[in-house]
């Protein structure tokens, strides 16, 4: 299922694109980067594309005035109603802050018996029984 997030923008922070921004969807962490190449995913579209809920997505958004623009990072998953803030922040290593709750969040969606296959899985019922 997927919703719009332009409906829900308000719920993750006052996105109105003055300066620009952009969402990014989150699928993991490449930790030999210590920047914002370390959050592996895709850039959306814009505001307005659909967003998978419980889908794991960061936000950037510029505030400030024209001249003193600053990025303001926003970690957040899709509800079916609504959008749940993981975490914000501002610091110049955004990205390595943004680690430890991009991993909690992961792990939620991982399915710990994905890594057998079912052939082990189906022996291993067999041997409880």
């Amino acid at each position: 299922m997927k919703i719009r997030f332009f409906d829900h923008k308000d719920e993750v922070v006052g996105l109105d694109r003055y300066n620009g921004g952009w969402v990014k969807s989150v699928t993991g962490i490449d930790k030999t980067k210590n920047n914002g190449y370390s959050i592996v995913g895709n850039f959306t579209r814009d505001a307005g594309d659909n967003y998978t809920i419980n889908g794991l997505y960061l936000d950037c958004n510029i505030v400030g005035s024209r001249k003193n623009q600053r990025k303001e990072y926003t970690l957040f998953r899709v509800l079916e109603i609504g959008c749940e803030v993981l975490q914000k922040t501002k610091t110049i290593n955004w990205a390595i802050d943004l680690w430890e709750n991009i991993e909690k969040a992961l792990e939620i969606k991982i399915n710990p018996l994905a890594n057998f296959s079912t052939e082990d899985l189906l022996a291993e019922i067999n041997r409880r029984n």
